[in-house]
């Protein structure tokens, strides 16, 4: 299976938990995992994930207690003008996203003080550490991840959230940072959820990260399963891989993830039958 895997989707270089929970988590949708990961349709984000970016860079800079007293301008500033950059984004968005920043950046100040975190011998390079790891025999591909902050004997993610998860850690992280445990051979994996109001703090211990990977291996499984079977039908029918598993899967087009974006891409490329009305 995994030469004709290979073989027959070149797309694929590696998996990762974000590709896996595409395909199957709490946010998945078959369609959108076929335009991402064999189209090539990549997301080209929004003002909140440039918010996030901003705010584990200055979290890594308290961390390192490294110009902190200009934080708040440096937050700002940067986050202003990658914004100015992005196209199809308004003013009210960016301004939402804006107003957070104070609060963010006071969460990370208590965040990192309450739980005592400290990076070991305050280094520079703790930060953003790639993780490139096998998930089974039947899937011929590696996961790879990056984990945003090493405090040595555990791996820490940190999430920004204006809806701080209070009754644990969401099922799609806990796959992801299962991985980077597994990846580590460590037995504790911790996750940091930030909002401008407040903030949990969350770790996983062997058997929960064992079932998290699992999990993401049974995912792993499932689409190998599926890109498979497309391999099969395109070598019967002497047809593109990437089209036969687009007829293998039903898009939720009215899902609030199909945005004009994804519509229009699908509709240029004959996909699921989409049409639009350039008209309107």
């Amino acid at each position: 299976m995994s030469k004709l895997l290979t073989e027959s989707f070149p797309e694929i270089k590696h998996l990762s938990a974000s590709n896996l929970n595409k395909w199957q988590g709490d946010w998945s949708d078959e369609g959108l995992w076929c335009l991402s990961y064999l189209y090539g349709n990549k997301f080209e984000g929004s003002p909140a994930t440039i918010r996030g970016q901003v705010i584990e860079t200055c979290f890594h800079r308290i961390l390192l207690n490294k110009g902190t007293e200009n934080l708040n301008d440096f937050a700002k500033r940067t986050f202003v003008e990658q914004c100015e950059e992005m196209e199809g984004v308004t003013d009210d968005d960016i301004q939402k996203e804006f107003d957070t920043i104070d609060g963010y950046l006071e969460q990370c100040e208590r965040s990192i003080r309450e739980c005592q975190l400290k990076l070991p011998n305050q280094s520079e390079n703790a930060t953003q550490l790639k993780v490139d790891f096998p998930l089974s025999k039947r899937i011929p591909w590696n996961a790879v991840g990056y984990i945003d902050f090493d405090f040595g004997d555990y791996a820490l993610d940190l999430k920004t959230t204006n809806k701080l998860p209070r009754k644990g850690v969401k099922p799609d992280h806990k796959r992801q940072i299962s991985l980077y445990a597994k990846a580590r051979d460590e037995r504790v994996a911790k996750i940091l959820y930030l909002s401008p109001k407040d903030y949990v703090f969350y770790s996983l211990f062997d058997r929960e990260i064992d079932a998290g990977f699992d999990e993401l291996v049974f995912r792993g499984e499932s689409l190998c399963d599926r890109l498979e079977a497309a391999a099969i039908l395109a070598k019967h029918y002497n047809t593109d891989p990437k089209t036969a598993m687009t007829k293998l899967v039903t898009p939720d087009t009215s899902g609030w993830a199909w945005g004009d974006e994804e519509m229009m891409f699908a509709a240029e490329n004959n996909l699921w039958n989409i049409k639009i009305n350039k008209n309107i």
